[in-house]
């Protein structure tokens, strides 16, 4: 009996050591899972330390890219600043090549500067109407120069305007130039429509053709009349009706008029003056109905400006100079300076102004 007892509490002791051998192991089983999450968290952790290191090197590609861009910009903004430097002159502009066609697109080489590029309008459309001469070059140019891709309609003049096109892309933003008769509403549309469709969207559009037709009352023609109309009239209803379902809060519609509505100092300016004056009812009017939009609507007034048909150095320019305040021309990039200003984002909460950009003619 005694030694079956014995046998028993030895049976009972090697059992008991066989349960703390599978609780070891269940131990060593549970380090072992331990360990395997551990790896797995560093696993984890290097392919997030990976993650970081490429995310880093896109932000250095950016970056990188970014300068790249800028560089183009300077670049272009070098080229277009030697080119304004030392480009002849052309052709004259026919009367509806722009709002001021009166005027040639020169640029005083005392008055070329470079300007550091602020990219204000990166990612904007721009659509400048009688862009390819004079003011309306001047504007496209500036606002291409800031970082918008520019559509621009010309009437005649193809090679100017792909002269002009050539060098916005040379600033590093796109550019198209659309052949469109201002005195026709469907191709006002049609302008709008492609530039819109061609450059994906439409963020601004500068008011810019015109047609300058004067002459003592009498001996203005009825066509004179409905061709004044319909272009400085018109032509800017139409293409901001055409355009303000296509712009989005932050809009900015510009027109650029004349400060002859606001001063007639000669005869002959009847009819220009009275169409040019339409266009402040307009900005009024159309400011008060898209500020709810975010859309804003100025009105610009050049005065004596160095163009084609009223040069700086023309056989009155004394007499005009004389009217201002400065007492000399603007350069057609006076004027788009001011439009640039509009068009960006510190003309956010101006709207239905009127700037006059004249020297102080109308003082």
């Amino acid at each position: 009996m005694g030694c079956r007892l014995g046998a028993l509490r030895s049976v009972r002791r090697k059992l008991g050591a066989l349960r703390s051998v599978r609780r070891k192991l269940g131990a060593l089983r549970s380090v072992r899972r331990k360990l395997g999450a551990l790896r797995s968290v560093r696993r984890k952790l290097g392919a997030l330390r990976s993650v970081r290191r490429k995310l880093g090197a896109l932000r250095s590609v950016r970056r990188k890219l970014g300068a790249l861009r800028s560089v183009r910009r300077k670049l272009g903004a070098l080229r277009s600043v030697r080119r304004k430097l030392g480009a002849p002159r052309s052709g004259r502009p026919t009367a509806t090549d722009n709002a001021a066609s009166d005027h040639r697109q020169h640029i005083d080489p005392a008055a070329a500067r470079l300007r550091v590029m602020n990219n204000e309008l990166d990612g904007k459309v721009a659509l400048v109407t009688g862009g390819g001469r004079g003011i309306g070059a001047a504007v496209a140019l500036r606002l291409a120069e800031d970082g918008a891709d520019v559509a621009l309609t010309f009437q005649h003049d193809q090679q100017s305007a792909d002269d002009l096109v050539d060098r916005i892309k040379a600033t590093g933003t796109r550019a198209i130039a659309i052949r469109a008769d201002s005195a026709d509403p469907a191709a006002v549309v049609a302008a709008v429509d492609r530039a819109a469709g061609e450059l994906g969207r439409l963020d601004i559009l500068v008011n810019n053709a015109g047609a300058f037709l004067l002459g003592p009352v009498e001996q203005l023609t009825r066509e004179d009349l409905e061709q004044t109309i319909a272009v400085n009239i018109r032509a800017p209803f139409v293409a901001s009706q055409a355009a303000v379902p296509r712009m989005p809060a932050g809009g900015r519609i510009i027109n650029i008029g004349s400060n002859m509505a606001e001063r007639a100092v000669f005869p002959g300016f009847s009819l220009y003056a009275m169409s040019k004056t339409a266009l402040t009812g307009l900005t009024k009017g159309l400011g008060r109905e898209l500020g709810g939009r975010g859309i804003t609507v100025n009105l610009v007034n050049p005065g004596p400006t160095d163009t084609e048909l009223n040069p700086a150095d023309g056989p009155n320019a004394d007499t005009i100079s004389g009217l201002t305040a400065l007492g000399h021309y603007a350069a057609p990039a006076d004027i788009a300076a001011a439009v640039a200003f509009l068009a960006g984002p510190d003309g956010r909460y101006i709207t239905g102004a009127t700037i006059n950009v004249d020297g102080g003619f109308t003082i």
